[in-house]
This record gives structure tokens, C-alpha cells and sequence, in this order.
């Protein structure tokens, strides 16, 4: 048999939406749950087994045969699962790691080629902006996707618009994969679907192992949004599709007529443009979320920097107090106290600052934070009215009228209904 060199790129044929039972796509989750827990512990197995054929492919600059039926395995029955779940078809994954023509999705995996042993060892840098963009991009869809099944339930099938973009992202999403473990060496591309100057190259039809290498004939492409199968005459040769399109690109020799082409037109490459912004937005909202402090941890942050504001004003009013005692037995008594006072007054207004400059989560602490504000206040200006005092009558009347006993007291009032609120 005569050997066909295929190209460097993963291909993948999704077919053409079709009618999907509602009973099925409204249980979707939960029948698709064993198929995800199999996917994960394959995630697993080829987590060691891709390491060992990392090193395998640093020594010798080609993927050893075991790692390379694993990984094509890996990405294939992923891309299956990846197209039930997302609502492209409802075809149940088969439980099995080998290809199967009696499934709609089909994926066409190159041969084998050498590696640039650079490239094997810094892969992992290699792929971090298509990772990036292929997450951004289901993070996306992620967010649309309760509206997305909805449409669904309500369709019956998948519209062609969104059918083509969610298709598209997933083959990105599979690019990526086989790009990371080694089976392809060309950068993943694609996201916005393929050109109508779509290269010619040649493909391995994905017939499982032992797949054969297949010419891809470079038909025109038709931008309609989706995929679509092409028609034929009586000759067998493609022709236009229903609505007067070329037909798309298909692998000639298979037993089907997959178009392997997707090609979006314009309103769904917007689509598509949207998705990747809602990625962006909800990655930037998680993001922001993350760094800033929950309620708990702003009021316990706040409350810890009031509290050593606290225990400062403590320690300064302790100092007065025993300065006023001493100035009794000085030759200005009046000058010295009202001295201590302005000091007093100086430490009430710097724990306004601090209170002021701490933030609180929720309408208790929030609250209790302003009740305390203004009882410092009226304390600060309890002790400037005693500091301003012209003579020793005067001051002796604002002390009998016990302004700063109970701005005193309504401040360690205040003080302790914010601990209790904020904690």
C-alpha cells in the first residue's frame, strides 16, 4: 500500500446537528457523569503515562508507540464526551478508547512525526497561550451554558450558529490536547473556525488502529455557520450543498460523507468573539473576588487595627491620669492639667483616624463603627473644652457637670458593641 504523508494537524468532524430527545438533554449531566468520572481516571493514568513519554520523546525525538495509543486514545473518547455533554449531539460516548464509525464525531490524528526535542522539553511553556485561549473560550460557554440548554430543551436540537462555535471550541480544545501530549507538532489553530483557502495536506481517517492515511480533497468551504454534509450526483461526486454552497472539505476513501472542514460565517465568529469576552470577564470577576477579603476576614483585619489603636489611646489616657495627679502638687496645677488634657484630646483624635480608616463589612459593623466615631468625638471634645478653660472656676464647672465622664463612657460603650458586632 502506498504510504500518504499526512500533515501535522488534528482533525475532527462533528457532522451536522440533529434532533435530540429532550428527556435526554434535560438528564444531560447526569448521564454523562459516568463517562466523566471514566475521563478523569484516564486523566489520571495519562498523567504518568505522558510523563514517561515525555521522556521517551526527549531521547529519542519521537512519542513512544505505548504514549501515543494512550494519549490518542485520551483525546478521542475526551473530545466524545466533550461533544455530549456540550449538546452538539445525542449520541451516548462509547466506552472505548478506540475509533468508531457508528458515532457522528470523528476525529483524523496524523502519523507519528519526528519531534523537535526543544520543543518536547519546553511544551509545556509552548502551550500556555492556546491553553489560555481554549479555557477563556469554555469558560465562556460555561457561563452561557444554562441559556444554551435551554435553547436545547426547547429545539430539540442544537441551532447551526452555536452548534459551529461550540464545534469549534471543542476542536480547539482537542488541538491543545494533542499539541501538550506530544501527537502533533503543529501549534494549535482554528478557534474561529477554517479559512475558504484551506490548505491542501492529507489526513489518517481515524479507523482505529492501524488507521490509514487518506488524501483530503481541497474542496470549496461553505461559511455557513456549522458544518454541513455535501450532496452528490450520480457519478458519486461532490457537489452543492441544500442551499447552493459548495460542499465542504471531506476525507475521499471513507465510508461516510463528514465534512472535516468547519468553517464559521461572520455572526458566529462574533458569537464566538462574545464567548471568549464572557471567559475574560468572569475570569476577571473571579480574580477580583479572590483578592479581595471576604466579610469575615475585612472586619477581623479592621477590627485588629482598631484594636491596637485602642490599646494605644489605653495607654496614652493612663499617662494622663497620672499626669494630672502630679500636676496638684506644681505651681501652675491649671496650666499642667489642661497640658495633659490637650494630650488626652490629641490620642481620642488619633484613634478617629484609624477608626475612620478601617473598612467593615456589613450594616452591624458598619453601624456600630459610626456609633463609636461619634462617641470620640464628643470624648475629643469634652477634653478640649476642659484644655481651654480661662480659669480654675470654669474649669472646676465643666468637670461638675460631667461632660467627660459620660463621653467616657459612652466611648467604652461604643468600643465594646463594635467588638461584638464585628466578631
Amino acid at each position: 500500500m502506498a504510504t500518504v504523508v499526512p500533515p501535522a494537524s488534528l482533525e475532527v468532524a462533528f457532522g451536522v446537528p440533529t434532533a435530540q430527545r429532550r428527556s435526554a438533554v434535560a438528564l444531560r449531566l447526569l448521564l454523562a457523569l459516568p463517562q466523566l468520572l471514566v475521563v478523569i481516571a484516564l486523566s489520571l493514568g495519562q498523567l504518568v503515562i505522558g510523563a514517561l513519554g515525555w521522556l521517551g520523546a526527549l531521547a529519542t525525538g519521537r512519542l513512544p508507540g505505548f504514549a501515543r495509543d494512550y494519549a490518542t486514545g485520551y483525546v478521542r473518547w475526551s473530545t466524545l464526551v466533550g461533544a455530549y455533554v456540550g449538546l452538539l449531539h445525542g449520541d451516548y460516548p462509547p466506552f472505548s478508547m478506540n475509533a468508531t464509525h457508528r458515532h457522528p464525531v470523528r476525529l483524523a490524528f496524523p502519523d507519528g512525526a519526528r519531534l523537535s526535542r526543544a520543543a518536547v522539553l519546553f511544551r509545556l511553556v509552548l502551550v500556555l497561550p492556546a491553553a489560555l485561549l481554549a479555557t477563556l473560550s469554555e469558560l465562556g460557554i460555561m457561563v452561557a451554558a444554562f441559556f444554551i440548554w435551554v435553547v436545547v430543551l426547547v429545539a430539540g436540537r442544537m441551532p447551526e450558529p452555536l452548534f459551529g462555535v461550540i464545534a469549534a471550541v471543542l476542536r480547539f480544545r482537542s488541538r491543545t490536547s494533542a499539541y501538550f501530549l506530544l501527537l502533533v507538532t503543529e501549534y494549535p489553530a482554528g478557534l474561529l473556525g477554517d479559512t475558504l483557502d484551506r490548505r491542501e495536506g492529507h489526513h489518517a481517517v481515524d479507523t482505529g488502529p492501524g488507521a490509514v492515511p487518506l488524501p483530503l480533497v481541497d474542496d470549496a468551504l461553505s461559511p455557513v455557520g456549522t458544518v454541513r454534509h455535501p450532496t452528490t450526483d450520480e457519478s458519486g461526486v461532490a457537489g452543492t450543498d441544500a442551499i447552493g454552497s459548495a460542499a465542504p472539505a471531506r476525507l475521499r476513501g471513507t465510508d461516510d460523507d463528514q465534512p472535516w472542514s468547519l468553517v464559521l460565517d461572520r455572526p458566529a465568529r462574533w458569537l464566538m468573539v462574545g464567548f471568549v469576552a464572557l471567559g475574560v470577564g468572569a475570569c476577571a470577576i473571579g480574580f477580583a473576588a479572590s483578592a479581595a477579603p471576604s466579610g469575615i476576614e475585612s472586619n477581623e483585619q479592621a477590627l485588629d487595627a482598631v484594636g491596637n489603636a485602642h490599646e494605644a489611646l489605653t495607654s496614652e489616657v493612663g499617662s494622663v491620669t497620672h499626669a494630672v495627679a502630679v500636676c496638684a502638687y506644681t505651681h501652675q496645677p491649671l496650666s499642667c492639667t489642661q497640658g495633659a488634657d490637650r494630650e488626652a484630646a490629641a490620642a481620642f483624635a488619633s484613634f478617629g483616624r484609624a477608626l475612620t480608616s478601617a473598612q467593615w463589612s456589613g450594616t452591624p459593623a458598619t453601624e456600630a463603627a459610626g456609633t463609636l466615631g461619634s462617641a470620640t468625638e464628643r470624648a475629643q471634645r469634652a477634653l478640649g473644652a476642659l484644655a481651654g478653660a480661662p480659669d480654675v472656676a470654669t474649669y472646676q464647672q465643666l468637670v461638675d457637670a460631667e461632660q467627660l465622664k459620660s463621653a467616657l463612657s459612652g466611648f467604652d460603650s461604643a468600643y465594646r458593641a463594635l467588638v461584638r458586632s464585628a466578631t
